[in-house]
């Protein structure tokens, strides 16, 4: 079967794009046609493997503004039966690229790996001096277009219960066609590495026996990092012990380094920048913290549970679908700075053998429930059978 991946990661290669280009190479390993299309960008250029053909594309304006006429032109030149659109947000759509892939590919598909914003309470204006009640044209106007997307796929594929039931809730998504299936880890990848531990907590200029707390990934709002360093700011007081480490890149570097330097923490936080493998920067952590104020899911959570560390995570959305067993990591209320910080101070008290005994139950859960084949051939299984 000839399957079309239609991509656009205009902020980069994060955890969408990894698990899109592993559902990819399952569909390739099934014996299928499979043109992973990347739209004005080259996030998966030598990422994905053999099997997968890739296709870069330049739009000819902002993606809303692409015609129908151009999208139908893009899908039968790809000789596309089944068009998928992987995307990293519920606002990367149009409705003109909804139409073309109803009208010219057999089945079309859409994945949410990101949670919608909910839609705002239906209201609407009084005219002719409150005689007359308004229809709430602007509500509609938000409504439909999102509605329809989700309407017109043949199937709605979500990482997580937590995003199909806001779709569901605000956009009236049909649960009888949508499925969640989870994002996996690959272990076989995805292991605690020592050598890794001591040459990056070298290069930190961080003592080889301090308790390290930290986080891996994308620096943006919605990651709710100025509450590691409030919490930690809760802790260092009154323990030397701790430091914490913020690695990765994006928008809120800046102010958070700006912050650090505020709490007067900047001796004992360190903001290494990206790091060219996360697998290595997590195994330098003790304790992996994920303040997140929304998490679609949360695969930086699962390959810290894969690399057998300590985890204290916000119940944000997808992180209470990861830790849902209290033996494996601390799951505090959403937005609730003080239970996260007394989780951290609970994960410190830990002795060095009850973090690695905790380590090891975190990563045989892990793999027996997010083993990342298992999860990547059930994907590809119902995108084909969409």
């Amino acid at each position: 079967m000839r399957i079309s991946i239609l991509t656009y990661a205009p902020s980069g290669w994060g955890g969408t794009e990894a698990n899109t280009a592993g559902f990819a190479r399952a569909l390739a390993t099934e014996g299928h046609a499979v043109t992973l299309v990347q739209l004005g960008h080259t996030e998966y250029r030598d990422r994905v493997g053999e099997g997968v053909e890739l296709c870069d594309v330049e739009l000819p304006v902002d993606l809303p503004g692409v015609s129908v006429l151009w999208w139908r032109h893009l899908l039968k030149s790809l000789d596309t039966e089944i068009c998928a659109l992987s995307k990293g947000g519920f606002e990367v759509r149009s409705t003109q690229l909804d139409v073309a892939a109803r009208l010219t590919a057999r089945k079309y598909v859409v994945l949410e790996h990101h949670p919608a914003e909910p839609m705002p309470p239906r209201t609407s204006r009084r005219h002719f001096g409150g005689l007359i009640r308004g229809m709430g044209l602007w509500w509609w106007r938000e409504f439909l277009p999102r509605w329809f997307h989700l309407r017109v796929a043949d199937r709605v594929i979500t990482d997580s219960e937590h995003v199909m039931n806001i779709l569901a809730s605000s956009y009236r998504l049909d649960r009888a066609k949508a499925f969640c299936v989870h994002p996996g880890a690959d272990a076989d990848q995805i292991a605690f590495r020592p050598h890794a531990r001591a040459a990056l907590r070298s290069e930190w200029g961080i003592p080889d026996d301090a308790l390290v707390l930290g986080s891996v990934g994308r620096l943006a709002p919605v990651k709710g990092l100025e509450r590691a360093l409030h919490a930690f700011a809760s802790l260092a007081a009154n323990d030397p012990r701790p430091w914490l480490v913020i690695a990765g890149d994006g928008p809120e570097r800046e102010p958070l380094r700006e912050l650090a330097q505020a709490l007067g923490l900047s001796e004992r936080v360190r903001f290494p920048g990206y790091v060219a493998d996360a697998v290595d920067a997590l195994s330098a952590l003790d304790v992996f913290l994920m303040p997140s104020r929304e998490e679609g899911f949360g695969i930086a959570l699962l390959e810290a549970l894969a690399c057998e560390r300590v985890c204290v995570a916000m119940n944000s959305g997808g992180p209470g679908e990861i830790i849902t067993d209290r033996s494996v990591g601390w799951l505090t209320p959403a937005g609730d700075q003080e239970a996260f910080a007394e989780a951290i101070r609970e994960a410190l008290r830990l002795s060095a053998l009850e973090r690695q005994a905790m380590g090891a139950r975190a990563r045989a859960h892990m793999i027996a429930n997010f083993s990342r084949d298992n999860q990547m051939r059930r994907l590809a299984k119902l995108i084909v059978e969409a």
